[in-house]
């Protein structure tokens, strides 16, 4: 029978930058919009934007969303900013900002969770 070691092998992080995909989409107005079976263009006509926005916004192209668009969608699905743009993913953060921050608090996770704090 081997002998166990005693030696711990480092963790293995998942997250590979250059498998995931160009874009992620940090709203969540499709699936709001498809949960209250609406088509694009209600959405669109209901407040007051282009059909264009809103199929950039679900495609995840909202980086430079105005925050004027923001409240229109807010108060045409009734529902604070907050819940459509999330707090934690509303901002100029690119996704590659977003997972390399991820990666760095998951190393950090695993390496406190291995020393024991």
């Amino acid at each position: 029978m081997p002998k166990k070691s005693s030696k711990k092998t480092p963790a293995k992080f998942s997250w590979d930058l250059s498998k995931v995909p160009p874009f992620v989409v940090w709203n969540r107005i499709k699936s709001l919009r498809v949960s209250l079976g609406l088509t694009q263009l209600e959405v669109a006509a209901g407040a007051k934007i282009s059909v264009a926005t809103v199929v950039s916004l679900e495609a995840g192209f909202d980086v430079q969303t105005l925050e004027d668009t923001k409240s229109k969608l807010a108060r045409y699905f009734d529902v604070p900013v907050e819940e459509i743009f999330p707090v934690s993913m509303v901002g100029r953060i690119t996704k590659n900002e977003y997972l390399e921050k991820k990666i760095a608090e998951d190393k950090k996770s695993v390496e406190n969770s291995s020393s024991g704090a």
